[in-house]
Order: C-alpha cells, then sequence, then structure tokens
C-alpha cells in the first residue's frame, strides 16, 4: 500500500459514514476517498469484518488504487479492482448531484429576491460580541411573499429535470395550506415570538 502525504492536494474527495442494525448485528462503516491524478486513494476508517473479509491490516491507512498496481494481481489489491470502478462512479455522481445541488439554490435565492421573501426589519448595526465585532442583521420574512415564493419555486422545479430529488418537497397541500387562515395564525405566531437574527463579521463573512 502507498502511503498518501500530508501535502498532496486531492483533485476530488468523499466520505462515506453509515451504520445500521439487523437485529444480532449491528454495522459501522466509514471511508476516506480522494482522487490525484489518475490514482484513488482510499483509507477505511470502520468496516465490519463480514464473509471472513479481514481488512484489519488496511485500516486508517492511506491505500494508492491505480491501474499499474491493479495489473499486478497482488492479492492485498485483488479485493480493490472493483472500487476503482464504483468510486469514478462516485466522483461523478458526487459532481453532477453537488452541481444540481449549487443550481437548485441558486434558484431558490433568486426566487426570494424577486419576491422580496426576506426584508431587514431593523437597519445593521455593528456590535461587539465576546472579542469580536460583529454586524446584527435583524431580518423579517414578508408573509405576503410567501405563497408567491413557493409557487414559482414549484414551477421551477415542475420546469427543470435537474430538480427532479425537490418535485416532492412541495405539492398542492402545501399551496393550499398556505392559502388557509391557519397559516394566517401560525406565522402571526411566529413573527411575534420568534426572532430571525443573522451575523457577519465585519468583511461580511457568517459567524
Amino acid at each position: 500500500a502507498s502511503e498518501l502525504t500530508d501535502d498532496t492536494l486531492p483533485d476530488w474527495k468523499f466520505n462515506a459514514d453509515a451504520a445500521g442494525d439487523f437485529g444480532d448485528l449491528t454495522y459501522k462503516v466509514n471511508i476516506d476517498a480522494l482522487k490525484k491524478g489518475e490514482d484513488y486513494y482510499v483509507k477505511i476508517n470502520n468496516f465490519p469484518s463480514l464473509f471472513f473479509l479481514d481488512l484489519g491490516p488496511f485500516k486508517g491507512k492511506w491505500l494508492r488504487i491505480s491501474p499499474d498496481e491493479l495489473a499486478k494481481e497482488d492479492d492485498s489489491y485483488s479485493m480493490f479492482s472493483s472500487l476503482k470502478e464504483n468510486m469514478a462512479d462516485m466522483e461523478k455522481d458526487f459532481k453532477e448531484d453537488r452541481r444540481k445541488s449549487v443550481k437548485f439554490s441558486k434558484e431558490v435565492i433568486k426566487i426570494a429576491d424577486e419576491e422580496n421573501l426576506v426584508s431587514f426589519k431593523n437597519k445593521p448595526k455593528v456590535e461587539k460580541v465576546g472579542e469580536r465585532q460583529l454586524v446584527k442583521y435583524d431580518l423579517k420574512i414578508n408573509k405576503n411573499a410567501v405563497l408567491p415564493f413557493y409557487a414559482k419555486l414549484q414551477e421551477s422545479i415542475d420546469n427543470d429535470p435537474d430538480f427532479d430529488e425537490y418535485r416532492d418537497s412541495i405539492d398542492q397541500g402545501l399551496i393550499d395550506y398556505l392559502k388557509s387562515d391557519e397559516f394566517d395564525q401560525v406565522f402571526d405566531y411566529f413573527e411575534t415570538n420568534n426572532q430571525f437574527v443573522f451575523w457577519t463579521d465585519t468583511e461580511g463573512f457568517p459567524a
């Protein structure tokens, strides 16, 4: 196995963390993965000993998976022979999911801005919090903008295949609820009994 040095800068990185319970059997899996050039690197932090597969010698170490080393047909790499292909798929799916997520976030922000969903309740002001100088933004959600915001967002979701995974997040039931007297009462209670405050440092970074 090839150790990964601290000064290696990855082109792509990923962490998989999972746990499960099958009654008499519980398991935890935690794996780090990254890519540099054509090579993939894997570090097994936790993996169950199943089907007589002992990964103990590999735990906690960065393992390099490259075409050259796989071609050696060394037993220590044979168990990873299919992992490289799976990781390539993982990388592709991860990047595609991230692209869609960023695109959806931008769409949400754009529509919220167009509908004036959030506005300043009071003028931003600088306050000292502990040893830090922070800017306090006292915000409010405009009730009359909530329904148009969700209606417009629903239209965007329906018309863009990239937003398919968000299709169930807004339905006609939610739209009907936002038109109801019950929503008016809940919103008024929330607005009366809660504050919506956002803090940044003096350079505008979230604090």
